[in-house]
C-alpha cells in the first residue's frame, strides 16, 4: 500500500524544502559575506547609516568595474569591511565628506589603496559623476531614471540590472532631466506621484511603476528577468542588503519582501537566497509561496 501511495503522489526532484541565507551579524558583515563571494580587486564604499542617497547609483559602477558593495561609518570602518578591503588595490567612494569623512580616506590611502571619490553638490549631482564615470569605462547605453528623494526602493529593484547592463542609474527630481537621451535606453522607474508623466515623455523612456514598492518591484522582475527560478529576497523596508546583493545577485532578481507583500512571483522557484532577513515568519511565507 505504501508503493501504491507514492506512486501516486510522486515528489518533485525540483522541489524546494530550504531557503538559503547569506546573513552576518550586521549588515557589515553581510556585505562582506557577499563580498567575499567575488573575485575583485576595486571596492565600492558608502555610508548607508542615515541615507542611502549616495550609494543609490553605486550598482551601476560594481558592474562596471566587477566590485563588491561594501558599508563605512562617517569616520569609522567597521573590522568587517576593513577585512575585504584589503584585497582591493582601488576603492571608490562615494559621497562627499559629511559621507564618508576624510580620515577614512586617508586610513586606506595608508594601506596602500587607490582611492577615488566620487561626489557632487547634492545626491543628484552624485548620481551624474557616477555616471560619467561608468561611462568612461564602458559607455553607457542604458539609463535608469529614479526619484531622488522617494525612489530609494526603486532603486534597490533595478540595482542588479544596472549591474548586469553596467547601466547608470541617474536620480532625478521626478520632473526632468538636463540632458538628453536620445539613443540610449531609458526606463523611469516608479509611478506618476514620483516620475512624471513629462519627465517620461521628454526622455522617451519606458515606466516602470506599480501601486507600491513590491507592486514596481514585481514589475521590474517580469521585464528584466522573466521567467526567472532563481531568486535572491531581500527586506522591503531594510533597504541596504537590496543594495548590496546587487552585484551578486546580477543574473537573478531581487525580490523585496515584507510581512504583507505579495510573494507570488516566486512560484515554482527552483533556489532562493534570503539576505540578511531574520525574521523567520517572512522566510517561510517565501516557502510557502515557492510551493504554491
Amino acid at each position: 500500500s505504501l508503493s501504491i501511495f507514492i506512486a501516486s503522489c510522486p515528489i518533485s526532484a525540483n522541489a524546494l524544502d530550504k531557503i538559503e541565507s547569506i546573513k552576518g551579524a550586521d549588515k557589515y558583515e553581510t556585505a562582506g559575506i557577499i563580498a567575499d563571494k567575488q573575485n575583485y580587486t576595486t571596492a565600492i564604499l558608502i555610508n548607508a547609516d542615515s541615507t542611502m542617497s549616495d550609494g543609490l547609483s553605486a550598482s551601476g559602477l560594481a558592474g562596471a568595474i566587477n566590485a563588491p558593495i561594501l558599508l563605512t561609518k562617517k569616520n569609522n570602518i567597521p573590522n568587517a569591511t576593513l577585512k575585504r578591503l584589503e584585497k582591493a588595490k582601488k576603492v571608490y567612494i562615494i559621497g562627499g565628506e559629511n559621507s564618508i569623512d576624510k580620515y577614512t580616506e586617508t586610513v586606506l590611502k595608508g594601506k596602500g589603496i587607490e582611492i577615488k571619490r566620487l561626489q557632487g553638490s547634492d545626491r543628484i549631482k552624485t548620481s551624474y559623476n557616477v555616471a560619467k564615470e561608468i561611462n568612461s569605462i564602458n559607455k553607457v547605453n542604458k539609463v535608469i531614471l529614479t526619484n531622488a528623494f522617494k525612489g530609494e526602493p526603486d532603486a534597490m529593484s533595478v540595482a542588479p540590472v544596472a549591474v548586469r547592463d553596467k547601466a547608470a542609474i541617474v536620480l532625478t527630481d521626478g520632473k526632468s532631466v538636463p540632458f538628453n537621451t536620445t539613443g540610449i535606453e531609458s526606463y523611469a522607474i516608479g509611478g506618476t506621484s514620483s516620475m512624471s508623466d513629462s519627465l517620461v515623455n521628454d526622455t522617451n523612456s519606458t515606466r516602470l511603476g506599480g501601486v507600491d514598492r513590491y507592486d514596481t518591484n514585481k514589475k521590474i522582475v517580469n521585464k528584466f528577468y522573466n521567467g526567472a527560478k532563481e531568486f535572491y529576497i531581500a527586506s522591503g523596508t531594510d533597504l541596504v542588503y537590496a543594495l548590496v546583493a546587487s552585484p551578486l545577485a546580477k543574473n537573478a532578481p531581487v525580490v523585496l519582501v515584507s510581512n504583507k507583500s505579495d510573494k507570488s512571483i516566486l512560484s515554482g522557484a527552483s533556489k532562493v537566497t534570503a539576505i540578511g532577513i531574520s525574521d523567520k515568519s517572512i522566510i517561510e511565507q517565501c516557502l510557502d509561496a515557492v510551493k504554491k
